[in-house]
């Protein structure tokens, strides 16, 4: 009986703080100025975000696989780095990219670098990841760099799908960050590739 009435004080307790989680973030607010919109989150150039990214495609002879990693984004106007890494830190992963370059870090291996992240994960996966355009894409706005062939926005204004440089992507899960309102999923296909990411955590720098 004791043990049964700890476990429900236990649930009851979770519960109420996964309440008071939920009701501490407030829904983001209608967006009544796509094109106001736009450029105030182009001006938000500095945060450092947590999540998870996946990515699922084929080889050439058809082969499916799929990565999954930990996700840390630092982001400043001059430069970045991402941080990938598996459960407790395995398989780490740097990415350091300014306007000089694009360097890749792993354990044990020597230093690669390209001019762009593009060209640089397309030497190393055999496949490459949109970088400069999800430095957009992740505050959930198009990529200046390319006029987008489509885009719909959800009911209250923020962007829900684009198709821009061959890519589908799909924006889900606003919540506000200080007075913006930013996804926290993003699941964009192109050909056999397909990236999801999960964002856990923004904070804005």
């Amino acid at each position: 009986m004791l043990f049964k009435r700890l476990r429900l004080g236990l649930l009851n307790g979770a519960l109420g703080l996964l309440l008071t989680a939920c009701a501490s973030q407030p829904a983001p607010q209608a967006i009544t100025n796509w094109d106001s919109h736009q450029l105030s989150l182009a001006r938000l150039k500095t945060w450092n975000l947590d999540g998870k990214l996946a990515i699922s495609t084929t080889d050439p002879q058809g082969k499916a696989f799929r990565q999954s990693a930990n996700l840390n984004w630092r982001q400043s106007p001059d430069q970045y780095t991402l941080h990938l890494s598996g459960p407790f830190g395995q398989g780490s992963t740097i990415i350091d990219g300014n306007e000089q370059g694009v360097s890749l870090t792993q354990a044990g291996q020597n230093t690669l670098h390209a001019a762009t992240a593009e060209a640089l994960l397309q030497q190393t996966l055999g496949y490459s990841l949109p970088i400069e355009a999800l430095y957009y894409w992740v505050r959930g706005i198009p990529s200046p760099n390319s006029a987008p062939d489509r885009l719909s926005k959800s009911e209250n204004g923020s962007l829900a799908s684009l198709e821009q440089l061959g890519w589908q992507l799909s924006f889900s899960r606003y919540t506000s960050v200080e007075q913006w309102p930013l996804p926290g999923k993003i699941i964009a296909n192109k050909g056999p590739v397909r990236i999801t990411l999960i964002i856990k955590q923004w904070k804005l720098l």
